[in-house]
């Protein structure tokens, strides 16, 4: 399911995208250099009004805001929480906006912004600005028609890409009712061509954290990631960006990454989940269950279990 109608998009770094349809415009970023900076990265245009026929709702959480939400047929998990309770990941959004409070006017990244729900809530609640890495087009649109509502659209920057650990093609697998799962498989340059011309909307082109320092103009940045299992290979990465700026807090979805990690295709295999916390620690970083705030010990890492962790810098407060 893909939503064909919203903003248009911008090459930052590039060309203007205005001319040919959009599908052209995306595809084409990465056409003037393999791996290079040339074509810029793909952003949905801050100042183009939203879709009409995007349906929204107000969070019940404190303070408010609009969010625009998937139908429940498609986005099962995410969208039915948000209607009977009016939040996702209540523990984790917490935990950012107190994370802000410490480091008021910081960016937050936000890798995997889906509707936009961490990104909005902390764009609204004071933040620098907000940089929302989404793969997914039709997730891509809502969240940016959310940022128009709640009058933070120049706060927020959506960039339509798979962030992984290098540049390249990557496909879209989709969950049936779940698109707030979708993954990205990284794909060869000849089974791109191939997508290209069989299913041009399940193909994205992936950008590291590194790629993104042109949209970022503070010192501080708060970092989100939820890319269903490309986690620890986001951070490998993002290493320029991660020691240029100071990062206090790195908030990370778990459980899908350590579940998969034994299996043969999975991005973050054992040895590259080793290497990542390795780097980490020797940065100064604590890791923590999300939920209760319990320190996790960097040497057992195979014994850890939380669906969502974050790495806090030792020069930052505590959260819990």
């Amino acid at each position: 399911m893909s939503i064909k109608t919203g903003p248009r998009v911008l090459l930052v770094g590039g060309q203007k995208g205005g001319g040919g349809g959009l599908l052209e415009r995306l595809l084409g970023a990465r056409s003037e250099g393999e791996g290079g900076q040339e074509g810029g990265l793909v952003i949905l245009d801050k100042i183009q009004p939203p879709s009409p026929d995007i349906n929204c709702i107000t969070t019940r959480v404190s303070p408010v805001y609009p969010l625009c939400p998937h139908p429940p047929h498609h986005d099962r998990h995410i969208t039915n929480k948000l209607l009977q309770e009016g939040t996702w990941q209540i523990n984790t959004l917490a935990l950012l906006i107190k994370a802000l409070r410490h480091f008021p006017s910081s960016t937050l990244v936000d890798g995997g912004g889906h509707v936009g729900v961490f990104s909005l809530a902390v764009a609204g609640a004071g933040a620098g600005a907000v940089v929302a890495v989404e793969p997914v087009w039709a997730s891509a649109v809502k969240l940016h028609a959310g940022a128009a509502m709640g009058g933070v659209a120049d706060k927020v920057t959506v960039v339509h890409h798979a962030l992984t650990h290098r540049r390249g093609h990557a496909k879209l697998k989709y969950k049936p009712g779940n698109l707030g799962g979708t993954s990205v498989i990284e794909v060869t340059p000849a089974e791109a061509d191939v997508l290209r011309a069989s299913r041009p909307l399940d193909l994205v082109t992936s950008v590291t954290l590194d790629d993104l320092a042109p949209l970022i103009n503070t010192s501080v940045i708060l970092l989100k990631l939820d890319v269903e299992g490309w986690e620890c290979r986001v951070v490998m990465g993002g290493k320029r960006l991660l020691t240029s700026h100071y990062v206090p807090y790195i908030f990370m979805e778990w459980a899908v990454m350590a579940n998969n990690r034994h299996k043969y295709h999975a991005p973050c295999r054992p040895h590259h989940l080793t290497d990542m916390v390795r780097w980490l620690v020797g940065k100064g970083y604590q890791p923590h269950i999300s939920k209760s705030g319990v320190q996790l010990n960097p040497a057992k890492v195979d014994d850890w279990r939380a669906s969502d962790i974050y790495w806090r810098h030792q020069a930052a407060p505590h959260l819990h």
